[in-house]
């Protein structure tokens, strides 16, 4: 967890496991993490799964990005959320998110179908 800057919430998350789970894991008396537990963690922490199971080796493995890595889980469940709704219903979400996005970085100009603020009219 130190090399990674998770916490125990992030791993009982990911295991969809107990916190109290999760903390049995650093008591002296643990024996070892469950295979299905060990892999998630070892991916979810970017450190080699042979080294967190024994302690042999280079904690850190050479890992390829891959698309989806930095989101956090909660903007990939909302991502999830908005598909799922009516065409219907998404474009307003999405205009009102690009001009939000237009508001906070002026720069880039918003897309069509924005919605209409006092300050955008000027």
């Amino acid at each position: 967890m130190e090399l990674s800057e998770r916490k125990p919430a992030d791993l009982a998350a990911a295991c969809r496991i107990s916190r109290a789970a999760v903390s049995k894991w650093f008591q002296p008396a643990s024996k070892n993490l469950k295979m299905e537990h060990l892999f998630t963690v070892a991916d979810l922490c970017g450190v080699d799964a042979r080294w967190l199971a024994t302690g042999r080796g280079q904690p850190r493995r050479h890992q390829l990005v891959r698309p989806g890595d930095d989101v956090p889980q909660r903007r990939l469940d909302l991502i999830r959320m908005y598909g799922r709704l009516p065409d219907e219903v998404r474009a307003p979400i999405r205009a009102l998110i690009e001009t939000l996005a237009y508001l906070h970085h002026p720069r880039k100009p918003p897309t069509e179908g924005r919605v209409k603020t006092p300050e955008l009219e000027q």
